[in-house]
């Protein structure tokens, strides 16, 4: 192996090695400027938002080079694929919330129930009814 893979090598690992000190360095900086474990948190978070962007520049990259060759679609098509993907996700959104509203609600009728039933039956004396 030649000196420019070593070169390559040694910069990744300088590049790992600085992620990691800012990784750990970052909190630690936030915590000493606020009591706030919210900030602090909020800070960590933050530190990974360049990755999102990665995270989710790689598959619309791959969408539109398929929309472009295969599906011969132009600027146009492109933008109402675009809208159709960006309505979808708002309609996901908006349906989830209500499907989680009556899941919840649902299920919190029958955690709400109480354990003791009428009378003193010895299994509600064994799960510590009163009597």
């Amino acid at each position: 192996m030649g000196t420019d893979f070593r070169w390559l090598l040694a910069s990744s690992w300088t590049s790992n090695v600085g992620d990691g000190i800012a990784l750990a360095a970052a909190p630690l900086l936030i915590a000493s400027m606020t009591s706030s474990p919210i900030l602090v948190a909020s800070g960590a978070i933050l530190e990974f938002l360049p990755w999102l962007n990665v995270t989710w520049a790689a598959p619309w990259g791959v969408l539109v080079l398929y929309a472009t060759e295969h599906l011969h679609m132009g600027a146009i098509g492109y933008g109402m694929l675009t809208t159709a993907s960006a309505a979808g996700g708002l309609l996901g959104t908006v349906s989830f919330g209500r499907l989680e509203r009556q899941v919840s609600t649902r299920s919190s009728g029958a955690r709400s129930r109480r354990p003791c039933g009428s009378g003193s039956s010895p299994t509600n004396r064994r799960a510590g009814c009163p009597r």
